[in-house]
């Protein structure tokens, strides 16, 4: 489980989840994923990792559409340079995870940071590995709630995420620890 970061902000308190199991907990309140979604990742890696450098061949590949993948590539590499100019040299890719999305689809989350912050693409997949949809929004990390029981809960789920909020998030002696439908995991500083 990697969630980068739980900081406070203007009285709120935010978690980053990056890596497959916490951005699935933030997003259902659970940690257990289909298998497909390790696939999915790291595709969705190599197609951000080639479109950093310009090239467009792994996204169509992924698009399979005919006529209109090459519109939608270039689409994409024009969104990546409007990023760069608007937040600086790119630093590095973050894959959040893969959940649930629209029309039974595998939703893939990656952040693309650049110096003066960062966006996400998003990659809505099929059943057979074909992006089904693609969008793009800034990111924003999940703001966590202080409920009647003096747990922590999700107050919003990540984007094309479909559940959110059924984990509970409780701090006792500097230790965090999430109770989910299935699991009760305990993280430690790092």
């Amino acid at each position: 489980m990697a969630a980068r970061a739980l900081r406070g902000a203007d009285g709120k308190l935010f978690v980053e989840a990056v890596g497959q199991q916490a951005f699935q907990l933030v997003a259902s309140g659970d940690t257990t994923s289909p298998a497909v979604t390790v696939a999915l990742n790291a595709k969705s890696r190599a197609i951000v990792e080639r479109l950093l450098t310009g090239d467009v061949s792994l996204l169509l590949k992924a698009l399979d559409r005919g006529s209109d993948s090459a519109e939608v590539a270039k689409q994409e590499s024009g969104l990546l340079a409007n990023r760069r100019e608007t937040f600086g040299d790119f630093k590095s890719i973050d894959v959040l995870g893969t959940v649930p999305g629209p029309e039974g689809g595998l939703r893939t989350t990656v952040r693309i940071n650049n110096a003066r912050g960062g966006a996400t693409n998003l990659y809505t997949w099929d059943r057979n590995g074909t992006i089904m949809d693609i969008g793009a929004r800034p990111y924003a990390p999940s703001e966590l709630m202080m409920g009647d029981d003096g747990t922590l809960r999700i107050l919003d789920a990540p984007a094309g995420s479909s559940a959110g909020g059924s984990a509970r998030f409780s701090v006792s002696n500097g230790t965090l620890t999430i109770v989910t439908p299935k699991h009760t995991i305990t993280l430690r500083r790092q």
